[in-house]
């Protein structure tokens, strides 16, 4: 067998079987979904750790900004909801970027079921 196969057997035997002693004790930090609604009526939807450290970074229409909210401030935070894993915020952002507008509207006033486990969060304002 060659070297690297035994290295790369040893690091996924590793990853498998060991664990840090403190990982059961460190809180998992929820996910975010929001909607950002800029000038001119559209709807931008993300996910983040931070609200509000993120919405901050759109608003400064900076490198981290998202290109489709870079010059179409003022930024207004419309919709923010808090997810418990990372792939369930994935797939709500997806479901949610394949609504309507309209449908979106409906989610934001509350109308529209959403079939992933949420939790309302603070709005961030600027």
């Amino acid at each position: 067998m060659s070297s690297v196969f035994l290295f790369h057997a040893l690091v996924f035997y590793v990853k498998l079987c060991c664990f840090h002693p403190y990982d059961e004790l460190l809180p998992l930090q929820p996910w975010f979904l929001y909607i950002i609604e800029n000038k001119y009526q559209h709807y931008y939807t993300g996910i983040c750790k931070d609200l509000s450290k993120r919405f901050a970074q759109h608003q400064d229409s900076g490198p981290l900004c998202a290109k489709a909210l870079r010059g179409k401030g003022p930024l207004k935070m419309i919709y923010a909801v808090e997810l418990a894993e990372h792939s369930d915020a994935l797939k709500m952002e997806l479901w949610v970027k394949k609504l309507t507008k309209a449908k979106k509207i409906q989610l934001i006033s509350g109308k529209l079921a959403c079939p992933f486990d949420v939790q309302q969060a603070s709005l961030v304002v600027s």
